[in-house]
């Protein structure tokens, strides 16, 4: 079931190794070089690190703080109107960016246009960009429910952040019920929890009066980003399976993404609280490393050695920045038609079982049947 040989301190030491070699890369460019032939624009939020492996002045960065406001505006189309920029990337993208691309596309008609995870309609951002990308919301869906399964989990608690989701979480959450019907799993819903609360609290009492035995075969999962850090090690201690749903904001330490990091303090959170617990998470659904792979996409689209909507090409990009766990990207089918978008791709890689190495399975054998569930499907 487990690809063998993978070990998570031999993988820390091998991204290390990689991302202080591109660290290195990027602080001492060779003096005197030329500048890149082209610029591609990275609007994305303040506290994301520069983007490594890319030539010096080749990404230029617009800082977002959580909305495309008159600024950010004027900046995305301040740098776009350079000569050289050839390639608007928004991620994730805000509302709003659907129009941003039509007035680029006004003003700079040759640019390449990227939007990943947008908060605009889907139809609207689609006929906007020239690629929309995000993970692939509906197979993780699936794979938290059959890595569950395999895991030896009967129970799947679904705990449910505060608040809104992100563009598509009702659906999401029919297909991971559905799934975990499919896997012959007890569903719960648990929640909303509030931030700062205890979301165990909320995933135990929806188990009711289920006793030791069943809590030993229950699995949790968080639809928050505000829950995943808590709940990780609630349910270390508690001697359940988290699952993680949606991945911290930042590093499970709260400091900002770093690849090197982040398998390394999920794994000490979840022995900080006796380890009793199996944990298992998705590298691959944090934003960062998408964008980043994005960006690789992009810059082969340039310069010719690739096409925008060459799925293989995507993946290839992707499993560069994250060689150890499988990386697929599919393309989006809009839920109500069946139809498949001519340029919407979703990303999707290998979870991660702390401690025991990956798990490739949780992501096999999906229904296609999953991707047409509308939001209300019981």
């Amino acid at each position: 079931m487990f690809k063998s040989g993978i070990a998570l301190f031999s993988l820390v030491l091998a991204l290390s190794s990689l991302s202080c070699g591109r660290e290195a890369e990027r602080e001492e460019p060779p003096s005197g070089d030329a500048p890149p032939p082209f610029t591609m624009i990275l609007a994305c939020p303040a506290a994301w690190a520069d983007p490594a492996g890319f030539p010096a002045g080749m990404v230029r960065r617009v800082d977002l703080e959580g909305s495309l406001d008159a600024a950010a505006r004027a900046a995305v189309m301040a740098a776009a109107g350079e000569a050289r920029a050839a390639a608007v990337i928004v991620a994730p993208a805000p509302s709003g960016t659907a129009a941003l691309f039509a007035e680029l596309r006004l003003s700079r008609p040759e640019l390449r246009l990227v939007a990943f995870s947008p908060e605009d309609a889907t139809l609207a951002i689609e006929a906007a960009a020239d690629l929309v990308l995000g993970p692939d919301a509906i197979l993780l869906a699936w794979g938290i429910a059959k890595a569950a399964a395999e895991l030896g989990a009967e129970v799947l608690v679904s705990v449910r952040g505060a608040g809104p989701g992100p563009a598509g979480t009702d659906a999401a959450q029919s297909a991971e019920r559905a799934a975990a019907g499919i896997m012959g799993l007890r569903y719960l819903e648990a929640g909303p929890a509030e931030d700062g609360a205890d979301p165990l609290a909320a995933a135990l009492a929806a188990l009711g009066d289920a006793g030791s035995g069943d809590r030993a075969r229950t699995a949790v999962t968080g639809s928050g980003a505000s829950l995943a850090m808590p709940l990780l090690e609630a349910a270390a201690g508690a001697g359940l399976l988290y699952v993680e749903g949606r991945p911290p904001a930042t590093g499970y330490d709260g400091t900002p993404w770093d690849p090197v990091r982040y398998l390394g303090v999920a794994a000490a959170l979840a022995a900080s609280r006796g380890g009793s617990g199996k944990a298992l998470i998705w590298p691959w659904v944090r934003p960062e490393p998408l964008a980043a792979a994005a960006l690789e996409h992009v810059r082969r689209v340039v310069d010719g050695s690739a096409r925008m909507d060459d799925a293989a090409a995507l993946a290839a990009a992707c499993s560069a920045l994250w060689p150890a766990g499988g990386m697929r990207v599919e393309w989006h089918v809009d839920p109500a038609s069946g139809v498949r978008a001519r340029n919407h791709l979703l990303v999707s890689g290998d979870a991660y079982v702390l401690g025991r190495g990956y798990l490739p399975s949780a992501l096999e054998g999906m229904p296609a049947s999953l991707r047409t569930l509308g939001p209300e499907t019981p």
